[in-house]
Parts: structure tokens; C-alpha cells; sequence
């Protein structure tokens, strides 16, 4: 009788660790798929922006024109006007292209607690991962563009939309389609769109 209650209390043991086990492997693999689905929905967001830029480009002709104060901006000559994809009087406008809201600034455009910039720049290396390391945008030669950026994306998600965009196999962040810029502890993240015109 001794035996049999002490072989249930090994057997209760090995199937409470085969349980926690379990726990733990499915724990990581909800956090994962979480993690999937957030860079999965910021990327289908920023790649519908950058398709709304695309759809300005092509009805009016024109691109969408430099940011009109930017001298307390370190990148004078590259932020653009992002309320033109909201209200225009540029001809041949269609839209609104977004259905956001307008932030205080014509610069920054809010969609709930995201918040959208865009500029115009060369292809050539800029970002980072860290501040010590970051390279700013080059102003437009040739090629030239779009950049949309969004501010403030968690370092998990980043490196998430990293490797699904670009791979992620260099992790410098300056380079490719996705470009980086650490702003405390997260990112400003930048989507490359269309060759401006």
C-alpha cells in the first residue's frame, strides 16, 4: 500500500512538471505570435500610408510639398506637408487619401495613438540602432524617396517588421526598406514608398 501511494505522488510530479513545461513553451509561443501579429498590422498600416502618397502622386502630378517651417528641424529641406493627404487645394486632388485625423502640425498626421511624418530623401544609409552609430537622410538628388516614418514602435515590433521587410539579417538599420532611429526606448521607424517625382 506504501508503494502504490508513493508511485502516485511521482507520477503527480512528473505531470505537474510536464504540464508546467507545457506552459511555459505555449506561453513563449502566444508572446511570439502576439509580437507577429502587432509588426504584421504596423506594416499593413504603413504600406496602406505609403500607397496613399502613391495615390496623391498620381492624381495631382506633383509631389507633396516641403514642410513650410522647419527651422527649429535639424533636416531642413526634407519633411513634407503630410496634412496634403488629408485637405488639399492642389489640382487634380481626390482625396482625403487617409481616413486620419490631422495632428497640431501640418507635419505629423494621427491615426488613434500612432502618429505619421513623411519625407523625401535619397536611397543612400541613414538610421541606426543606436544614437551613436545613426546617420541622417541625405536631401533629394537622384533617385529620390517617399520615406513614411511612424514614431515610437516598440524594439520587439521593430526588428519584427525588420526581418518580414528587409530580412533582418544585417540588423544595422540603415539600410534597405525599413530605416530606424532610436528615440529613448523605442524607434521611429521609416518605410521606404514611391520614387518621388
Amino acid at each position: 500500500m506504501l508503494n502504490k501511494g508513493a508511485m502516485f505522488g511521482l507520477d503527480a510530479r512528473i505531470a505537474l512538471a510536464i504540464f508546467g513545461a507545457l506552459s511555459v513553451i505555449s506561453g513563449a509561443a502566444l508572446y511570439s505570435a502576439i509580437q507577429e501579429g502587432k509588426a504584421v498590422s504596423v506594416l499593413t498600416e504603413m504600406t496602406e500610408v505609403s500607397k496613399a502618397v502613391e495615390s496623391y502622386l498620381l492624381d495631382t502630378g506633383a509631389d507633396i510639398p516641403l514642410f513650410h517651417n522647419q527651422g527649429s528641424l535639424s533636416l531642413s529641406g526634407i519633411f513634407l506637408e503630410g496634412l496634403e493627404l488629408i485637405d488639399s487645394s492642389q489640382t487634380g486632388w481626390k482625396g482625403p487619401y487617409l481616413p486620419f485625423t490631422d495632428a497640431a502640425d501640418d507635419i505629423f498626421i494621427n491615426n488613434g495613438d500612432k502618429v505619421y511624418y513623411f519625407m523625401r530623401a535619397e536611397n543612400a544609409n541613414f538610421g541606426g540602432e543606436d544614437r551613436a552609430s545613426q546617420t541622417q537622410p541625405t536631401i533629394c538628388g537622384s533617385p529620390c524617396y517617399y520615406w513614411i516614418g511612424l514614431r515610437g514602435i516598440d524594439v520587439s515590433t521593430v526588428k519584427a517588421i525588420d526581418i518580414k521587410v528587409d530580412g533582418g539579417s544585417a540588423n544595422t538599420y540603415d539600410s534597405g526598406n525599413i530605416r530606424l532611429f532610436p528615440n529613448g526606448a523605442e524607434y521611429n521607424i521609416w518605410l521606404r514608398g514611391p520614387l518621388a517625382l
